[in-house]
């Protein structure tokens, strides 16, 4: 899990009886996570640790997902990702999903992408071996090419 610590940094009585709280909440790599919220009196605020904790964590592996595709759908077999939050599980679905809803030419950086990526990387990924991965990586070429084409394009 990518939050490791948190903590109660501020709990603060309101005039009204509520109390404004600050939670910290680190990750694995040391970077800080705040949250601000108003609570009713009577609760005890380390009892929804644990929600927050996955939200929080899910939060981070979405902006993660979010960041690596968009440097993908920029600069195709020349992006750079990350894999600070996300796991092999994230990264499958949420390529399953990009290849099911992005734009022709998204497919053509995506594709150029994944090229890049060795056979036993695809095969990882993916779960695929043998005849399924020559397939996939022929497919991955032609969406390579297809992207060259469409840079080589530009200005037209």
């Amino acid at each position: 899990m990518p939050i490791v610590a948190s903590v109660v940094i501020w709990d603060q009585p309101q005039t009204d009886g509520r109390r404004y709280v600050r939670e910290q909440h680190a990750d694995h790599l040391g970077v800080i996570q705040f949250r601000d919220y108003l609570v009713a009196a009577g609760v005890v605020v380390a009892d929804g640790f644990p929600a927050v904790v996955a939200i929080l964590n899910q939060q981070l592996i979405d902006a993660e997902i979010a960041k690596d595709l968009a440097a993908i759908y920029a600069d195709g077999p020349l992006a750079v990702g990350t894999i600070d939050y996300v796991t092999l599980a994230n990264i499958r679905a949420a390529l399953r999903e990009a290849y099911r809803t992005v734009t022709r030419e998204q497919t053509f950086a995506l594709g150029a992408f994944l090229n890049t990526l060795t056979n036993a990387q695809l095969g990882t990924l993916f779960g695929v071996s043998g005849s399924q991965l020559t397939q996939l990586r022929t497919r991955l070429q032609t969406k390579a090419t297809q992207w060259a084409e469409y840079l080589a394009a530009g200005g037209e």
